[in-house]
C-alpha cells in the first residue's frame, strides 16, 4: 500500500453497504477497478484505492466500508498514512433508502463535526433518475435536512446523481441499448461530480492535530508489515484511538453507548 502523490486531491467515500459507493469510485475513476455490488451485501474490510487525473489534477480515491469501533482506528490509521497532507474532501454516499446503519456514521460525523471536518464533507445522494431536475432534487435535499442535524449542516454540499449498472447480461439489443444509455447517464454523473470537486477541493485539507505526527510513526511501521490493521492490538492503533478520543471526545461516548446497549 502506497501513499498517494504530494499535491494530490485526496477523496474518502464512505457509506453503508449497497449504497452505491463502489459504484461512485469507478465512475469517478472511469475505471471498473471497485467491486459493484447493487443487491449483495458486501463489506470492504480493506482498503480500496485508485489514483486518477482530470484537468491536469490528480485524485486519489480511497473508499472504506462500514465504521465500527473494532475496525475505526486501524482504518484510519490507514487513511492517514495513504493521505500525509490530508484530506480533501469526504464525499458520504447515501441512496433513498435510509438506515439505522447510516444513522449511526452521521453519529460519528456529529461527533467529529467540533474538530472541523464538516467544512470538508460533500453529500453524494445516489441512485436518484431525476437528477437534472431542479425542482426535484431541491425537494429532496429539503428532505434530507429533516432527517438530521448533521445532513441540515452540509446541506449546502449535496450532489445528486445516477450510476445504473453497465455490467449487464446481453440477451438481445434491448440490453445493448441499455448499456448504451446507462452508460451515457453515469458519464453526466461524473461530469457533475467532477465540476463540484474541482470548486470545493482547493489547497486546504482536512487533519487531526496529530496527523503529522501519526503519519510519521505510521510510515515507520508500514515498512515491516502491509498494513496497521494485519496487527489490530498494535501499540500504534492504541495511540490513534487516544488521539481521536483526546481530539473528538464525543466519539468515546457514542461507542461506550453503544457498547451499553448491546449488553
Amino acid at each position: 500500500m502506497a501513499n498517494c502523490e504530494k499535491g494530490i486531491k485526496n477523496l474518502l467515500i464512505v457509506g453503508r453497504t449497497v449504497s452505491g459507493k463502489s459504484t461512485l469510485c469507478n465512475v469517478l475513476s472511469n475505471t471498473d477497478n471497485f467491486e459493484e455490488s447493487e443487491y449483495t451485501a458486501k463489506k470492504t474490510e480493506t482498503f480500496q484505492t485508485e489514483i486518477f487525473e482530470s484537468n491536469e489534477t490528480k485524485y486519489c480515491v480511497v473508499e472504506i466500508g462500514l465504521i465500527e469501533k473494532k475496525v475505526l482506528y486501524d482504518k484510519i490509521g490507514d487513511v492517514i498514512y495513504l493521505m500525509p497532507e490530508g484530506i480533501s474532501q469526504v464525499l458520504f454516499v447515501v441512496d433513498e433508502r435510509f438506515t439505522a446503519e447510516e444513522i449511526g456514521m452521521l453519529e460519528l460525523f456529529e461527533a467529529m463535526f467540533d474538530s472541523g471536518i464538516g467544512e470538508y464533507t460533500t453529500i453524494v445522494r445516489t441512485k436518484f433518475e431525476n437528477f437534472k431536475n431542479e425542482e426535484l432534487y431541491e425537494k429532496d435535499r429539503e428532505d434530507l435536512c429533516k432527517v438530521s442535524e448533521t445532513f441540515a449542516k452540509i446541506c449546502r454540499r449535496i450532489v445528486y446523481v445516477d450510476n445504473p449498472p453497465i455490467k449487464i447480461l446481453v440477451n438481445d439489443h434491448e440490453d445493448e441499448e441499455t448499456i448504451k444509455i446507462n452508460k451515457k447517464r453515469r458519464d453526466l454523473s461524473r461530469n457533475i461530480l467532477l465540476k463540484h470537486l474541482e470548486k470545493v477541493c482547493q489547497e486546504k485539507y482536512y487533519k487531526l492535530k496529530s496527523w503529522d505526527e501519526l503519519h510519521s510513526k505510521i510510515a515507520s511501521y508500514i515498512e515491516s508489515i502491509e498494513s496497521i490493521g494485519s496487527k489490530k492490538n498494535s501499540p500504534l492503533v492504541k495511540e490513534i484511538e487516544r488521539n481521536l478520543e483526546l481530539e473528538v471526545p464525543a466519539l468515546k461516548l457514542i461507542f461506550d453507548t453503544k457498547a451499553d446497549i448491546k449488553s
